[in-house]
């Protein structure tokens, strides 16, 4: 064999042997989400700490965007935390329940919607209209709520306005005026 013969082979070699590393990475790296997941759960299920719990669930929240199996554990333990007496980890369980979009649509805009009509602390508040927003049109049973708290804001051009502006264009992109 010549010598470019031997560099064609040699790169077909390193191209196919590249194609291989990267099919088991991608296993390898749903392994590690998958286990990580697991352990952010049961650091939900054991933490008092509020700052923990808030960063568990962000995280898990993540974690629930790029794959919904990686939170389904642990989305009964981030709807209680929607109820939690601290506002951060209310507002991280608002936040994480829009990205990850469990499949109980209707318990989730509920949830995200009491938030959003109920709760005193205006974090918590955003956090459900970013959760809402998140959910898109799934949460079209939201969009009037939204409006009505959109209509009763002194402040209609701040960012509270501008949030539920933009969770109203993911929701209902056509018809934000209905």
């Amino acid at each position: 064999m010549t010598g470019s013969r031997w560099m064609k082979a040699g790169f077909a070699f390193l191209l196919a042997f590249g194609l291989m590393l990267l099919a088991g990475y991608d296993d390898l790296m749903a392994a590690n989400k998958q286990e990580e997941a697991k352990k952010l759960t049961d650091t939900l299920k054991k933490t008092k700490d509020a700052k923990v719990k808030a960063e568990t669930i962000d995280e898990l929240g993540k974690l629930g965007q790029v794959q919904y199996k990686y939170a389904e554990e642990a989305i009964p333990l981030i709807f209680d935390a929607v109820k939690d007496k601290d506002a951060k980890v209310r507002a991280a369980a608002a936040v994480a329940l829009g990205k990850i979009g469990p499949d109980d649509t209707e318990k989730t805009v509920t949830a995200l919607t009491e938030l959003l009509k109920e709760d005193k602390e205006e974090s918590v508040k955003m956090a459900a209209v970013q959760g809402l927003g998140a959910l898109g049109t799934k949460a079209k049973d939201a969009a009037k709520d939204l409006r009505d708290t959109r209509k009763g804001l002194t402040d209609t051009k701040g960012k509270f306005a501008k949030s539920i502006d933009a969770a109203l264009k993911s929701i209902a992109p056509r018809n934000k005026d209905k």
